[in-house]
């Protein structure tokens, strides 16, 4: 995996499938095809909310490596990712 930030704030981060099935766009799995930052945990429950309201695959938010996020499956199967954004800790180190 590699994550690149530009000093405005976007992040691409790639990821290369431990299996290149298609079996990895799965809700379960540990790849995220496209991530986008929301601003925060609030935001993140917001957007639950929403997605329930549209009856949307989706998953809960739950802790991520470096804040919280919650996988969305796209009509095609891909999963989408939201993601908080938060400094890497001493513990990350």
């Amino acid at each position: 995996m590699i994550l690149l930030e530009h000093p405005e704030g976007m992040l691409l981060c790639l990821h290369q499938p431990p299996d290149p099935s298609p079996a990895w766009h799965e809700l379960g799995s540990d790849v995220a095809v496209l991530s986008f930052r929301v601003g925060s945990r609030a935001d993140l429950a917001v957007w639950n909310r929403r997605l329930a309201e549209l009856d949307a695959e989706h998953s809960s938010p739950r802790q991520a490596h470096l804040g919280w996020a919650l996988d969305v499956i796209d009509p095609s199967g891909l999963r989408i990712q939201l993601h908080t954004h938060e400094a890497v800790s001493a513990d990350d180190t």
